[in-house]
């Protein structure tokens, strides 16, 4: 809940499985913005609310390189409620807004196309849910691969799980497609060692921003004696 003074800016975020009831809060399942809000690459999904399942705006609202989907409304809007500046975003429905965001108008590059979790629990009245399973698949279908913006303001370096954000293309939503396990990678091998019979080699990787994945090095020696 962000108040009519209050300021919150979001990047890399994840809001899922929360819920309302109807004799309690009525509007805002994931979000509820009074004040003023700045989303970055945000994943939205899963949420509850009789209105603005995930996100109910009467402030100002910018969003962009995020999703919201699989949010559910018992009365209206399961996404967004209200006035929002949404740029390149996957929004289910589809979602125009208004004004201007990072120098685009509000609707650029927006898309409704299934982003393909791996799975979704959406949450129900009064009964909020801790399950679902947000990363995106990167198969053919996932339209919010490769989808997002850029440039500008608000790109951050790595995803939710610390995975590179990949250069000269980026996901919607808080998760990145982690690198192709058959990807090529190049790069300056260093000595570090050597005896009659081994060499140890050094080789700097900036793709693996948490340290979590093997590489297999093909490699060829050359000698300049």
């Amino acid at each position: 809940y962000i108040n009519g003074t209050g300021k919150a800016e979001l990047t890399n975020c994840l809001i899922t499985g929360n819920a309302h009831r109807y004799n309690t809060l009525l509007e805002g399942g994931g979000i509820y913005n009074a004040g003023t809000l700045n989303m970055f690459s945000t994943t939205v999904a899963g949420n509850y609310s009789p209105t603005g399942g995930g996100l109910f705006t009467t402030g100002t609202t910018n969003i962009k390189n995020s999703i919201f989907w699989d949010n559910v409304a018992g009365i209206a809007d399961p996404e967004i409620s209200g006035t929002a500046a949404v740029i390149y975003s996957d929004i289910e429905g589809g979602y125009t807004g208004s004004g201007n965001f990072d120098g685009d108008p509000s609707g650029t590059g927006n898309i409704s196309g299934m982003p393909m979790f791996f799975w979704s629990d959406p949450a129900a009245e009064s009964t909020p849910t801790t399950g679902g399973d947000y990363h995106l698949k990167d198969i053919p279908g996932s339209n919010a691969v490769d989808a997002g913006k850029t440039g500008g303001i608000g790109v951050p370096a790595d995803d939710l799980d610390g995975d590179l954000r990949v250069d000269g293309s980026i996901d919607m939503g808080a998760d990145e497609v982690a690198i192709d396990s058959n990807a090529t990678l190049t790069g300056t091998a260093t000595a570090v060692a050597a005896d009659d019979t081994s060499i140890s080699i050094e080789m700097d990787f900036t793709g693996d921003a948490n340290d979590d994945n093997s590489f297999t090095v093909n490699y060829k020696l050359s000698s300049d004696t």
